[in-house]
């Protein structure tokens, strides 16, 4: 079990965001000071919450949902294939790694969409990455990110995104506005700023910084940079005191699970404290990377995938424990797929389409799309995807956050993105 030091320990920075940067518009420094996670209700409940697993390097989705029924598979696969997987019905299985998640879907709270990918695909980690943050098959060509347009035209407060790790996800980003983040470093830290924070000296030379920033950006822009070092100031107060509310939160936490020793475990613990707490989060980010699994795959694969397990049973149960569970749904998802063929170091490399999960208490659990057919594959021996990721983006965003897809996503070849019935 993750002991509360550690857990203290990664929950590190409240980043105030890249306002201070050089190039500050004025427009940007006029917006009145952010509040921290200002998204709960103002009758006192607690808003619906995004929860996004992002499994960096493209997860095997055909060693995560077994097609254990197709002779292809078998023989496509050889001795990487999952022979002992668990029953989904009698043509699918998950990975025997992934034994709470079973539970989960025979409980009807998990939803499986198989063949999850886009047209033309592309095998780089950092392009595809960028298609499926930007929910566009220009990337960052965009220009913002699809969870950043969701929170600036439609939440209570677009600053109630937070990205919980190292890095904020472009899915996140949108112009004037960078969302919060909690850096799993020690310390009080801003968003690209010179180095952590952690109040006293620190906290002081970085104001001077920040406001020697405004000062310069606004000197180079031909205004007057006291106004701006006034609102520098104020916002770094305030993200101090941000700091000490998400720390006071997270103390306050009793978890209802226990967590495994792990990183994502971690992260996740964080996210249900500051649901639990109230503090009104829409949309918080996590990411766990290893998945490229070009060699050892075998072992590697399971180990990451129990360690998924584990740590979102253990989320879900936390979230139950506090009575929030029906507050919040998880979505699962990876850059790519890998070759249907192994390589020749027990692993496989670059592919396409894979499964996505959905997890939660208002998730329309069950299998959904179609699996992808093992023997006609696109012009590289690819998967075709049968299902665009832009689909279950859609499901979300009418589904879950009540709002219109079709302006954030923008139009599909034959009209707006259709939904699944992903949620209940």
């Amino acid at each position: 079990m993750t002991t509360r030091r550690r857990f203290l320990s990664r929950t590190a920075a409240l980043a105030a965001g890249a306002f201070l940067a050089p190039g500050l518009t004025p427009a940007l420094a006029a917006r009145s000071p952010r509040t921290l996670l200002s998204g709960a209700r103002r009758d006192g409940g607690l808003p619906r919450t995004l929860v996004v697993v992002e499994l960096a390097g493209g997860n095997d989705g055909l060693n995560t949902v077994v097609p254990a029924g197709d002779d292809a598979y078998h023989a496509a696969r050889g001795e990487l294939a999952i022979t002992d997987g668990l029953a989904l019905d009698e043509h699918r299985a998950l990975h025997p790694a992934l034994g709470a998640l079973h539970r989960h879907f025979a409980e009807g709270r998990l939803a499986v969409v198989e063949g999850v990918g886009y047209t033309e695909p592309n095998r780089s980690h950092f392009l595809s990455r960028d298609i499926w943050h930007a929910g566009d098959r220009r990337g960052r060509g965009r220009g913002d990110g699809w969870l950043g347009r969701l929170a600036a035209a439609h939440l209570d407060d677009p600053d109630a995104v937070v990205c919980v790790g190292k890095d904020v996800p472009y899915a996140c980003r949108v112009a004037g506005r960078s969302p919060l983040s909690l850096e799993s470093a020690a310390g009080f830290g801003l968003l690209g700023g010179r180095k952590p924070l952690t109040g006293g000296v620190e906290m002081h030379d970085a104001m001077t910084d920040a406001k020697h920033d405004a000062m310069s950006a606004a000197t180079t822009a031909g205004h007057d940079g006291r106004e701006l070092a006034e609102i520098a100031e104020r916002e770094l107060v305030q993200a101090r005191e941000a700091s000490a509310q998400v720390r006071a939160a997270v103390d306050a936490h009793e978890p209802g699970a226990e967590y495994p020793d792990e990183d994502l475990a971690d992260d996740l613990r964080l996210a249900a404290a500051l649901v639990a707490s109230g503090l009104g989060p829409r949309v918080i980010t996590v990411k766990r990377g290893g998945f490229d699994t070009h060699s050892n795959q075998r072992n590697r694969q399971r180990a990451l995938l129990r360690e998924l397990d584990a740590s979102l049973d253990a989320f879900h149960a936390d979230l139950a424990a506090h009575g929030v569970a029906d507050r919040v749904v998880v979505l699962v998802w990876s850059e790519f797929g890998r070759r249907v063929a192994p390589n020749g170091s027990g692993g496989t490399d670059h592919g396409t389409a894979g499964p996505v999960f959905l997890l939660g208490d208002g998730v329309r659990g069950g299998l959904h799309g179609a699996p992808p057919s093992l023997t006609e594959l696109d012009d590289k021996g690819d998967l075709v995807h049968t299902t665009d990721f832009r689909r279950v983006y859609a499901s979300l965003l009418r589904d879950w956050f009540d709002v219109d897809p079709a302006p954030l996503l923008g139009p599909a070849d034959d009209g707006p993105w259709a939904p699944l019935d992903l949620l209940g």
